[in-house]
């Protein structure tokens, strides 16, 4: 094809990939059912009446809050949880946008990124705060090449990812260290103050990550202090499993790898970082900013929170940034040894994540994901809406309650709430039916006639006073069932 030809179509890869992109993840966002922690983020920022309350609601949450801030907003305009899928659809749009607009790869290169796991199903069809956190750290790499034309603008996108998450604070400080580098080596002539940069840089990621920090009563502590070989090793091959999500075939398809054996995906973690090693030698920053990233990425798991695919999709996404900050380097004038290397890893490392996202995409278009949606709809269509929710558990039957924008009073902390509050008193006591029974009493003698269980397991009928009214069990997301009873009184 003639150059001129070439290029005349080139003007259409852009819009072309992004439609088809654009179609697929709106199919997925439809028929994804909505689980505990999208539904979670909705309801928390629904239920703040003002900016600081949000803050005091979050202080349990373990993030920043620049994502519950902008639901926030959004919720003043509608209470509707599409609303959250909307938002998601956007902001993973956008994060696919800029990578097919900006950054310097071949165009075969891009299609194989943004139709991989994270990008089509994990961040795309799954409502949370990746897709915004991706969005951003993108556009950071956007920028970085003329960082110092619109230094404001940068630092400010900076800090924003900072605030996405924890995840989002670790790769904003990447990009400070890629930008030390880029000065250490004099890689480029600067008219940034570094000084004011990188001082301004960690004082924003420092905030965020203090404002991450949970209380001392939270639930989920965010420290660790004795070493534990096991868990090193399971935090380090978070690097396998980001690099190479392909689900177990045997167990619940989400969250799971094929590779079941510890030692064997430590070992292959650290294979791999050493050919992404190889791969970015050539360029410092790419180089930096990955080594940086992953070794905080790993760190940050095994000394705070070992998290899931969703967080340990981050490595993956560092080493994306990383080409893209120095694909000038990595794919020029390389020695055949390294291209072949750099060849073979790629196109196993890409049909690895499109495969993975092809699997999860389809399954979840064709299985129920979870089933807090389905349950609600039930209570709504069966004209239950206006019965009083008890819970045995805020995990499961918390979600139905939240999706219904509905209060629930959890029986095993005798107190309503409108979305989970994750401190210690939830793991003080155990769900039981007689306490479930003692609150639905109680509740009946104070005026509450018409009152619906919500269990995460089966009620003996036969000595209780309860009729089953519907279950479901069958769920991607957790093994957990639900059941939903009317409460009898005899």
């Amino acid at each position: 094809m003639p150059a001129s030809s070439l290029t005349r179509y080139r003007k259409y890869y852009v819009p072309v990939i992004l439609v088809v992109f654009a179609v697929l993840t709106a199919l997925g966002l439809a028929r994804h059912e909505m689980w505990g922690d999208e539904l979670q983020a909705w309801s928390l920022s629904r239920a703040s009446k003002t900016p600081m309350d949000l803050y005091y609601n979050l202080r349990y949450e373990g993030n920043s809050g620049l994502w519950h801030m902008i639901l926030f907003f959004v919720s003043r305009i509608t209470r509707d949880v599409i609303a959250i899928k909307i938002l998601n659809f956007i902001f993973i749009l956008a994060a696919v946008f800029v990578l097919l607009r900006y950054a310097k790869f071949h165009i075969g290169f891009k299609v194989l990124i943004v139709f991989g796991y994270f990008f089509i199903y994990e961040y795309g069809v799954i409502s949370r705060h990746y897709a915004l956190t991706l969005f951003l750290a993108f556009l950071s790499c956007a920028l970085f090449k003329d960082k110092e034309r619109h230094p404001l603008f940068y630092n400010f996108v900076l800090a924003l990812l900072a605030f996405t998450s924890p995840y989002g604070t670790i790769m904003s400080m990447g990009f400070i260290a890629a930008t030390v580098s880029e000065r250490f080596f004099k890689l480029k002539k600067e008219k940034l103050n570094l000084g004011y940069f990188v001082s301004l840089g960690i004082i924003v990621c420092l905030l965020a990550y203090v404002l991450a920090l949970p209380p001392a009563d939270g639930s989920y502590k965010m420290t660790r202090s004795y070493f534990d070989l096991k868990l090193l090793k399971q935090s380090v091959s978070f690097v396998w499993n980001s690099f190479i999500p392909i689900p177990s075939i045997r167990t619940i398809l989400w969250n799971s790898n094929f590779l079941g054996n510890l030692d064997a995906k430590f070992f292959l973690s650290i294979v791999i970082v050493l050919i992404c090693a190889a791969i970015l030698f050539r360029s410092k920053i790419g180089l930096t900013y990955f080594l940086f990233v992953a070794f905080c990425l790993v760190l940050f798991s095994y000394v705070n929170f070992s998290g899931a695919l969703r967080h340990q999709g981050h490595i993956y996404i560092a080493f994306i940034c990383a080409i893209w900050l120095g694909h000038e380097s990595v794919f020029g004038g390389v020695n055949k040894s390294l291209s072949f290397l750099r060849g073979t890893f790629l196109l196993l490392l890409f049909a690895g994540q499109i495969y993975a996202g092809a699997k999860l995409w389809l399954t979840d278009y064709s299985r129920v994901f979870y089933y807090a949606s389905a349950a609600g709809d039930f209570i709504k269509e069966s004209n239950l809406s206006s019965y009083y929710l008890i819970g045995d558990s805020d995990v499961g039957p918390m979600d139905v309650a939240m999706y219904l924008d509905k209060p629930m009073l959890v029986s095993k902390l005798n107190k309503k709430q409108l979305f989970v509050v994750y401190d210690n008193k939830r793991k003080s006591t155990d769900p039981s039916e007689e306490r479930l029974f003692t609150r639905a009493w109680e509740r009946y003698e104070d005026g509450n006639k018409d009152i619906l269980l919500l269990t995460t397991y089966p009620i003996h009928t036969s000595t209780n006073p309860a009729e089953l009214l519907v279950s479901f069990n069958d769920s991607m997301a957790v093994k957990r069932g639900l059941f939903i009873y009317k409460y009898l009184v005899n």
